[in-house]
């Protein structure tokens, strides 16, 4: 029996925001990768403000049929995963300076992250290296 392969066509924003949450060492395993990811997307494109988090939370649920608190905690779980990474926290406060931690050693927010991984990605710092 011949497998077949799925084609996935990606748009190159959508592309670069992966491979940003790749590079920062999230999961594509956990639930609040494809969460992030498009948020990530949103804020890039509407420039979202931390005000519009919760209504953004709400968009996302809607679209993958889920609770917007469980979008929130799928996205915090996510990020903690990796920011508890020695490696990737090390990482990540080059990247962001430490100024984005609360107390110098907490995970950044949900929203923190997001806005910081949309800026770098709009700079090019992030997300390069497409095929």
């Amino acid at each position: 029996m011949e497998e077949k392969t799925v084609a996935i066509e990606f748009s190159e924003l959508e592309m670069r925001v992966r491979k940003a949450l790749l590079d920062l060492g999230i999961s594509p395993r956990y639930a609040g990768f494809k969460l992030l990811a498009m948020a990530i997307q949103q804020q890039i494109i509407d420039d979202t403000t931390t005000e519009q988090v919760v209504k953004m939370y709400e968009d996302i649920a809607e679209k993958f049929n889920i609770e917007y608190t469980q979008v929130e905690r799928n996205m915090r779980n996510a990020v903690e995963k990796a920011y508890n990474v020695y490696e990737v926290k090390k990482y990540w406060g080059t990247l962001f300076g430490i100024g984005i931690f609360r107390n110098g050693d907490s995970r950044p927010t949900n929203s923190t992250f997001i806005s910081y991984v949309a800026e770098y990605i709009k700079l090019g710092k992030l997300g390069k290296g497409i095929c």
